[in-house]
């Protein structure tokens, strides 16, 4: 829900609040072009779902993937998810010159949520036609949003949050 707080809040775009977990068939799959993944633990896809989420980011879909509080478990599974999706390519870091750190807001340094200290943006993703794909974040960059400190997880304070939503929101929008 923050996340769609968030795009209402950053952007002109049309929100609902209507919460619509989707099924990793390929006949859902098909109506909703932004996925968003989120967790902390194994997404659990099988092989028929792993490969109805592979054809609908070949054909234009797009994934957001983020780790709710940056534990390491979650990590692991991603990339193992990732490596299934696209055997033939891996996660990579995305470039501080990428258009994703200035679609919307221009995204240097961010800030850690514990401390208040700079830190680095970290993104990785998945390329296909010159196109992300998918976005991946290690680090939390959603959970933040609704302002309330998990004492326990890796992430960035809430401005960063919401840039890093937004930018992603505006470079599908754009691309």
């Amino acid at each position: 829900m923050q996340l769609l707080r968030t795009v209402g809040s950053v952007s002109s775009l049309a929100v609902t609040f209507d919460h619509k977990p989707v099924d990793a068939k390929e006949t859902e799959l098909a109506k909703f072009p932004f996925l968003y993944m989120t967790g902390f633990r194994d997404p659990r896809l099988n092989e028929d779902e792993l490969g109805a989420l592979r054809r609908h980011l070949n054909a234009g879909g797009f994934l957001f993937a983020n780790n709710c509080s940056g534990y390491s478990a979650f990590d692991k599974h991603m990339r193992s998810m990732v490596a299934k999706l696209f055997p033939d390519g891996k996660l990579e870091t995305i470039g501080k010159d990428d258009p994703i750190y200035s679609s919307l807001h221009r995204i240097g340094q961010g800030k850690d949520r514990q401390s208040g200290e700079p830190r680095p943006v970290e993104l990785e993703g998945i390329m296909v036609r010159k196109r992300w794909v998918l976005v991946y974040s290690k680090n939390d960059a959603v959970t933040h949003l609704k302002l309330v400190s998990d004492p326990f997880g890796n992430g960035y304070d809430a401005d960063t949050c919401r840039k890093v939503v937004g930018n992603v929101i505006g470079y599908v929008m754009q691309n």
